[in-house]
């Protein structure tokens, strides 16, 4: 696939078109197949523009052709969970408490919420924390 110009002539004129073009093999014939009609070609910026809107093309046909089975998957992250139990710390006051502990409270909050989401000791928690997606045969949450 490509981008081409063509020139037809009309009476006194010569008229420029650009085109989104492919070629092929036919009988041992190279062919070539318009794609797509851009339009006229009348100054660099519309070979510019032209060119803008063939690249948009390529990718539109490279997701369409995109091979999903290939596609390397990092395991899901939860977020809802730990949104839901910010949500409901503030809502029962805990968030205030959280705030007395200063820099700490970010641990903390992590730590009460790890109990809802993966019951482990404080040990598992680090472990949770400190895996990463490609080692780790359980999911990570933070």
């Amino acid at each position: 696939m490509y981008l081409r110009t063509i020139t037809v002539p009309r009476k006194k004129n010569v008229n420029r078109y650009a085109q989104i073009a492919d070629k092929y093999r036919k009988d041992g014939k190279t062919m070539v197949k318009v794609l797509k009609h851009l339009g006229p070609v009348k100054s660099e910026a519309d070979i510019e523009r032209y060119r803008k809107i063939f690249a948009m093309e390529e990718q539109k046909l490279l997701i369409e052709n995109a091979d999903l089975r290939k596609l390397d998957l990092l395991p899901p992250r939860e977020y809802g969970i730990i949104y839901a139990a910010r949500a409901l710390c503030s809502y029962i006051g805990l968030d205030h408490v959280f705030d007395m502990l200063g820099m700490y409270s970010d641990i903390i909050f992590l730590a009460v919420t790890s109990r809802l989401i993966y019951p482990t000791s404080d040990f598992g928690l680090l472990r949770l924390l400190m895996c990463s997606p490609k080692n780790c045969n359980t999911f990570c949450y933070f």
